[in-house]
């Protein structure tokens, strides 16, 4: 395999990747240190960090595209492929969780599951509040009449 050709690109993503890491360091020094100055608990500086780190993450990522150089468009596809799966999944598992709830209360014949579920509105996934299922609850004692 000819190597020679890709010494340019391979010392290149060797000092974005040294760069990130020290960037990473310094970001965590920083966070921690004005989070300590203004008071701010552990969690809230764990996740600003975690927050940074993704951004960070995303940018090391544009930069090995750009310069390994990546068609932008094939870049987008692939981008838009993966968020598409990633949405997927996550509506698929809030949605298994709801149905599982629903099983379970059934199957246990837990009368406060079964209030809990049918009376309550049910969110589908809490990154979506603005979604909400809502299912009538009818008790058996009601007369009904058919049309």
């Amino acid at each position: 395999m000819n190597l020679e050709k890709y010494i340019p690109q391979l010392i290149a993503s060797g000092i974005v990747i040294v760069v990130l890491y020290l960037i990473r360091f310094v970001v965590h020094k920083v966070v921690m240190y004005y989070g300590q100055l203004l008071q701010k608990s552990t969690v809230r500086r764990k996740q600003i960090k975690q927050i940074l780190y993704v951004l960070l993450n995303i940018l090391l990522v544009f930069a090995l595209a750009i310069i390994w150089g990546v068609n932008p468009e094939n870049l987008l596809i692939g981008l838009s492929s993966i968020f598409a799966v990633i949405g997927v999944a996550m509506f698929a598992q809030c949605l298994f969780l709801v149905i599982l709830q629903l099983v379970l209360s059934c199957f246990l014949m837990s009368p406060s599951g079964l209030v809990t579920v049918f009376i309550y509105t049910i969110k589908i996934c809490p990154l979506m509040p603005r979604l909400k299922i809502f299912i009538p609850f009818i008790p058996i004692s009601v007369p009904m009449k058919g049309n």
